[in-house]
């Protein structure tokens, strides 16, 4: 994966860029990722998150609690609602952040090779043949399964 990147949303009040190693991207089949984004699928991208900078404008949180009581904070721009970032993952000092892959400028190259919650994907979803798939999250932290 190439190393720098850039970003934003959609009416462009929000830029930001990406300055270290990408390192996983991932799809969410869950019902809360498809009715949040309004799509069968979220892919997203793990980086450290000391490498995700905020170019201009400021991201608003929103914070809520899923069905099963866990708690849920993600990222967007207040003016147009895109939402740009997920949830934090790992603890410090290797915190890493969740970066929505369809607010980059250029997400050529970044198939996802995990796909989690497939047993809540649409019927017509076709997974590729050499994807890690699994049915809800999985056995180990996403971090592990990085490349």
């Amino acid at each position: 994966m190439n190393h720098m990147r850039e970003g934003g949303c959609q009416c462009e009040a929000i830029r930001y860029s990406i300055d270290k190693q990408l390192r996983l991207t991932f799809a969410c089949h869950c019902t809360d990722c498809q009715r949040r984004s309004g799509s069968a699928v979220v892919v997203s991208l793990l980086i450290p998150e000391s490498s995700f900078h905020i170019k201009r404008g400021n991201l608003t949180p929103q914070t809520r609690t899923n069905d099963i009581g866990r708690v849920l904070k993600h990222w967007f721009c207040s003016e147009c609602g895109t939402q740009i970032l997920g949830m934090n993952r790992g603890t410090a000092p290797d915190i890493y952040q969740t970066v929505r892959v369809g607010t980059l400028d250029n997400s050529r190259g970044l198939p996802p090779p995990v796909h989690i919650w497939t047993r809540s994907a649409q019927d017509w979803f076709v997974f590729p043949h050499d994807a890690k798939c699994f049915k809800e999250n999985p056995p180990v932290p996403l971090l592990q399964l990085m490349d």
